[in-house]
């Protein structure tokens, strides 16, 4: 068919397809991409902004509680011997802060003059140990030790010059 134009072609023209092609594609002069990733930049510093003071906060926690568990590591801790029994004397050997120490002849029960056992203050870790040999033909001897109010160790011995020990770690 054909008009005083010219030919007509029958097909209806092929539609034009928009530019959707995000690369190419523009708002407000600046590509859609770099939009997107402007978006997810500034999405991540504000919720980084927003939870700082909350980890900076656990952070603290985390150290305070570190130097607190350093600080309990490295108290000295109340050791107290206890020798008792029915002996009548006893020699002694003990492990004290400053290297062992020896007696002779101590009384049994053997206590201080506020009644309790001899107590010493050591290093937490510290090796602990006392030992008490019956001095008489007949009787029993139980030492003890005792570390911050808990019993770590206790023996018991029975006869002539029998020797009861205990030790332990403070």
């Amino acid at each position: 068919m054909s008009t005083p134009e010219g030919p007509v072609d029958a097909r209806p023209p092929e539609p034009v397809a928009p530019d959707w092609n995000p690369i190419r594609r523009k708002w407000r002069g600046v590509p859609v991409w770099a939009w997107i990733i402007g978006a997810v930049v500034v999405t991540g510093v504000i919720t980084s902004v927003l939870t700082a003071p909350g980890r900076a906060a656990q952070a603290e926690a985390d150290r305070q509680a570190q130097i607190a568990r350093i600080a309990e590591a490295m108290a000295p801790v109340d050791v107290e011997y206890e020798v008792e029994g029915s002996a009548t004397s006893v020699n002694i050997t003990m492990e004290t802060p400053s290297g062992t120490s020896q007696g002779s002849d101590k009384a049994v029960p053997l206590r201080t003059d506020a009644g309790n056992g001899i107590t010493l203050s050591f290093s937490r870790g510290s090796f602990v140990y006392i030992s008490a040999q019956n001095q008489g033909e007949s009787g029993t001897v139980t030492c003890r030790i005792t570390v911050d109010g808990k019993i770590i160790s206790e023996n018991t011995s029975s006869g002539a010059y029998s020797i009861a020990s205990c030790d332990g770690q403070a």
